[in-house]
């Protein structure tokens, strides 16, 4: 699945960030309330786009329930968007440890860093579909 899940404290950021991914060709689905995320998550997704302010709390802890219920060969690609000053190091780096698959864009935020950075994402996203299924066939032919 290609779409990239936005999550943002604000319509505003969220309109924001979808109108920079649209602009390069990328599906994007936004998710204002955690139970939202959760549950487009469930329905596949390529990747996650987040305020690192966003991920606080009851968010951050139904994300890392989500993720500790996927299969091991499963790891949902996040791109996190720090705090504009920076004041919140200690949270960034304990969200990259908690989400696994986390790369953080610089601040302050540009347009160009925030596509590259989901692109890579999307891309991480399909080799892990491609190892595994490429992992299906040569097991499949084992047998």
């Amino acid at each position: 699945m290609e779409d990239v899940l936005i999550l943002a404290q604000s319509g505003r950021e969220a309109r924001w960030i979808a109108e920079i991914l649209g602009e390069d060709g990328m599906n994007t689905r936004t998710c204002p309330e955690p139970g939202q995320l959760v549950r487009n998550l469930e329905q596949g997704a390529g990747c996650v786009v987040a305020a690192q302010e966003a991920l606080i709390g009851d968010t951050r802890n139904a994300l890392c329930q989500w993720l500790a219920s996927q299969p091991v060969w499963s790891d949902m690609p996040f791109v996190l968007l720090p705090c504009e000053d920076g004041a919140e190091r200690g949270l960034t780096d304990r969200l990259v440890q908690e989400l696994g698959h986390a790369c953080v864009t610089p601040w302050p935020l540009q347009a160009a860093a925030l596509r590259r950075a989901t692109r890579s994402a999307l891309h991480a996203r399909r080799r892990q579909y491609d190892v595994r299924d490429q992992l299906d066939r040569l097991s499949a032919a084992r047998r």
